[in-house]
């Protein structure tokens, strides 16, 4: 992961860098963009659980599109069912979860709701 960071960055090494991540990957070079690597920071972050968190990195408007763009069909419990995302509420939320009413109350205050869910 740092060699994408490095490689985001600007560094003059940033085509090593990427070749350095697809190479391990046991893929060829590609032309080093910003969307070419964002694209292999998609794929470098898919199943660690942070994908979500590096999409916020990148803007609010960025990752409301990309959630909103990965809604489809999904199964639960072996029945297929639609999966949608509401774009607005991502953006006014800023990304956030709404805090448990409870958790504000047991803190005497201390947590404040977080934008978009009051």
């Amino acid at each position: 992961m740092s060699w994408l960071m490095a490689a985001e960055l600007g560094s003059a090494n940033a085509a090593n860098y990427m070749h350095l991540v697809r190479s391990r990957a046991g893929l060829g070079d590609i032309a080093v963009s910003k969307d070419n690597i964002m694209a292999e920071r998609a794929r470098e972050l898919a199943f660690e659980g942070i994908r979500y968190w590096d999409l916020l990195r990148q803007g609010i408007e960025v990752a409301a599109d990309a959630i909103c763009a990965s809604a489809g069909t999904a199964f639960d419990g072996g029945r297929k069912v639609n999966v949608s995302y509401n774009r607005n509420k991502i953006i006014e939320c800023k990304g956030l979860s709404q805090i448990p009413e409870d958790q504000i109350t047991l803190s005497n205050g201390v947590l404040k709701q977080n934008a978009g869910w009051k």
